[in-house]
């Protein structure tokens, strides 16, 4: 503010950077991630390998905690791939309230999209349902993710899985578009693959 020089674009990012550092109070990026977390009140869960490097993390804030507890019947799976710097897919698992309205109930970043990842995951979010004292969810709704079902299955037994109609609506639209646009009198012609 006092300086007659108009600071650059690099200027400004040097200075974001060395308060972040100063933040970190000499952790690594993920122990401060962990720390913030923690003194926010979140509930989170961290997963290592065996050379100590961090390949899942599990969030959810005290709020979605609340919700979950008043509202644990129906539970929404969806995956985004590459949307971060470490290209980790970010699993959003999605409760939906008394008034059909989606809530976060927590985010899982995890390193890959095998059903052990998923598996890992949905056990974390077990554990949360138990800790918040909420019964298990009675619907889980997830697009085709055929690792994500198996997890799904094999970790919450006594619930009823479906596919998301979303999902299932895009995938008519991809797979049979042909089919779609014909009109007139002909028999339009089956989908090129299967759902």
């Amino acid at each position: 503010q006092n300086s007659i020089s108009i600071p650059t674009q690099q200027d400004i990012y040097n200075h974001l950077a060395d308060i972040r550092r100063d933040a970190y109070q000499g952790q690594s990026t993920i122990q401060a991630f962990a720390t913030q977390l923690d003194n926010e009140g979140f509930w989170s869960r961290i997963q290592f390998d065996s050379s100590n490097r961090v390949t899942a993390v599990m969030f959810a804030h005290p709020d979605s905690l609340a919700y979950l507890q008043a509202y644990p019947d129906t539970l929404i799976l969806d995956c985004t791939y590459k949307t971060n710097k470490y290209n980790m897919p970010l699993l959003d698992l999605v409760g939906v309230d008394a008034c059909q309205q989606t809530f976060c109930i927590a985010f899982a970043f995890l390193s890959g999209e095998k059903e052990k990842d998923f598996s890992w995951a949905l056990e974390r979010l077990k554990s949360l349902y138990e800790t918040c004292g909420a019964w298990l969810p009675s619907v889980i709704l997830t697009d085709r993710c055929l690792a994500c079902i198996n997890a799904v299955a094999f970790i919450f037994p006594s619930s009823i899985l479906l596919l998301c109609l979303w999902h299932a609506n895009k995938a008519v639209v991809r797979n049979c578009q042909l089919a779609l646009r014909r009109s007139g009198g002909e028999e339009p012609p089956t989908c090129q693959r299967q759902l």
